[in-house]
């Protein structure tokens, strides 16, 4: 019986030690919602209360703001989410090889031409945007998908590279050292033992370029000129749309638009969030 209350005691004295942190978590998480929760509160909102009742609940949800704001975003986020799939797909598998052969192949010059793409890594990418925007130009590709894919898969080979090679050469070398004995080839080898363990990290540098593909403005914006190939951040930048009878921009409508934004990320980290922590802890990151 003793031992019962005293386990009873060292729980509750376990709990008002972690109080204070659990506080602080707490109002943290929190906080981190919040911009969330402002954004479904003004898009479910009428003109009129998001401009004369802003902090209010709506007296109805107003579905049809969503309904306007998909209709304008729906070709957009096409445009976006092709750009996006493409160039991680293809800079993927020309970083799967890359780094394969940095860290399988026993090759001259190997490690000088590894400090080389670390270089790049360090590399801000603003400084690259003008030299790469003349290229577009000269090459023809102005106004076009592949202007933009192509740059991102060249402009995101350093990052992808450098996490592959660090995973491909943590794997254990005696499995590649018996395919070989078996006669296997290093694109058999590469294809059916380093890419099938490398899944989740694959799946976590997918996921990091995905990001940076989808809400980037700046190089798209350069890149295509007319609407019907916009990006999706190309058309929020001047999403305003108009609420009939007032000249001010509807808000509610424009705010449910950004929401609808986020459903891409949200459904995406939802089914490879086990495969990105995966892939942050199990090797990615370790030199």
């Amino acid at each position: 019986m003793s031992r019962k209350r005293m386990s009873i005691w060292s729980r509750i004295g376990n709990a008002i030690r972690r109080g204070p942190h659990l506080v602080i978590l707490g109002s943290l998480l929190f906080l981190s919602f919040v911009p969330m929760l402002m954004g479904l509160l003004i898009s479910s909102k009428t003109h009129y209360e998001v401009y004369n009742h802003f902090f209010s609940l709506p007296r109805a949800v107003q579905w049809d703001n969503y309904t306007r704001a998909t209709l304008d975003m729906l070709k957009p986020l096409g445009n976006t989410l092709f750009i996006a799939a493409v160039s991680v797909l293809g800079g993927l598998a020309l970083a799967s090889f890359a780094a394969y052969a940095f860290a399988r192949l026993h090759m001259y010059g190997k490690n000088a031409l590894f400090f080389i793409l670390l270089c790049l890594m360090m590399m801000p990418g603003v400084l690259v945007q003008v030299p790469n925007f003349v290229l577009v130009r000269n090459l023809g590709l102005g106004n076009t998908f592949s202007g933009v894919m192509l740059f991102y898969i060249g402009g995101g080979q350093a990052f992808s590279i450098f996490l592959l090679r660090s995973f491909f050469d943590s794997q254990p070398e005696e499995l590649f050292e018996s395919a070989r004995l078996d006669g296997a080839t290093e694109m058999q080898t590469m294809s059916q033992i380093a890419l099938p363990l490398a899944r989740p990290i694959l799946i976590t540098v997918g996921i990091m370029n995905l990001l940076g593909y989808y809400s980037d403005l700046i190089w798209p914006l350069l890149v295509l000129t007319s609407k019907e190939k916009a990006t999706l951040m190309m058309v929020l930048q001047k999403y305003a749309p108009p609420s009939m009878g007032q000249t001010l921009p509807n808000v509610a409508v424009q705010t449910a638009g950004y929401m609808l934004a986020c459903v891409p990320l949200i459904i995406l980290f939802t089914f490879g969030m086990k495969y990105y922590i995966q892939g942050l802890t199990s090797g990615a990151i370790k030199g």
